[in-house]
């Protein structure tokens, strides 16, 4: 089961403290609990994702997240959150 694979994949990489790889983990759950319609789950990994980005002020992966709360605000209708996440992405620097 992927959804396995990848819990089990995230719980190694956070054991060893590798939390870039645990945010990677995260973004692979998150897309799946989209594409299986689960809104509030994809909802609650984004924002795990977020949060570890921010602490480690990791703009690359703090802008997946954003444009994952942006896909998230698009389909429940939320065009106002949407365009705001991307505002937000696009704010961020990519280059560092």
């Amino acid at each position: 089961d992927a959804f396995a694979r990848a819990y089990a994949a995230l719980e190694i990489n956070e054991r060893f403290g590798d939390l870039r790889r645990s945010e990677e983990c995260m973004t692979v759950i998150a897309y799946a609990e989209f594409f299986r319609g689960d809104l509030a789950a994809s909802g609650r990994a984004w924002a795990h994702v977020r949060k570890s980005a921010e602490a480690r002020r990791d703009d690359q992966t703090r802008v997946w997240s954003i444009v994952g709360e942006c896909i998230l605000a698009y389909a429940r209708g939320r065009m106002d959150e949407a365009e705001h996440a991307l505002a937000l992405a696009r704010g961020l620097n990519m280059d560092a």
